[in-house]
């Protein structure tokens, strides 16, 4: 029971050392993108640093579950047999990493939460801009819409005068013609 327990750990322990590996690489190309200010919008990047940030705090839970894991099997082994300086010092070692993982979980998520909270910041200001631009393009429409419609009205006002000139023509044609 204690033999496959440990068997479990170490095989657990070097599947998880590849997948680590590659979840830090897959972690920096997304950090990467995120800081790339001049390629992706604040949108996409705060995107890849939730991927990240998900990243992150998926592999630190699994070094704390690994090391917490080690804990437990090293503590079922001391129940079992008499505690020499040894078995101490594996004991102690193992807690201070189940320790460790935990605060490098903190660390991580508090860090990266800082980072996110910057790409927030930089989504609501790219909205706020948005939302200036709209409104004076908006307001620009209207005064071209004013504008226009100056300029139908005054078209209709000339048209409205040449139509009374052409009728005070017909007119004076009409009188000259009945007398």
């Amino acid at each position: 029971d204690l033999q496959a327990a440990e068997n479990d750990y170490i095989k657990a322990k070097r599947a998880w050392s590849v997948e680590s590996a590659r979840m830090d690489r897959k972690v920096a190309d997304l950090r990467e993108k995120a800081a790339d200010k001049e390629k992706y919008t604040n949108k996409e990047r705060l995107a890849f640093l939730d991927q990240a940030i998900a990243l992150e705090t998926k592999k630190a839970e699994k070094d704390k579950e690994l090391a917490e894991q080690n804990l437990r099997n090293l503590q079922s082994e001391a129940e079992r047999s008499a505690n020499d300086a040894a078995m101490n010092d594996k004991l102690a070692e193992a807690e201070r990493a189940v320790i460790e993982a935990d605060t490098r979980l903190s660390d991580t998520k508090r860090s990266l939460n800082i980072e996110r909270q910057e790409a927030i910041r930089g989504v609501n200001g790219e909205t706020a801009a948005t939302k200036g631009y709209t409104k004076a393009v908006n307001e620009l429409r209207q005064a071209l819409e004013g504008i226009r419609m100056l300029s139908i009205d005054e078209a209709i006002k000339e048209r409205t005068n040449k139509n009374k000139e052409l009728a005070e023509n017909i007119s004076e044609v009409t009188d000259r013609v009945v007398l």
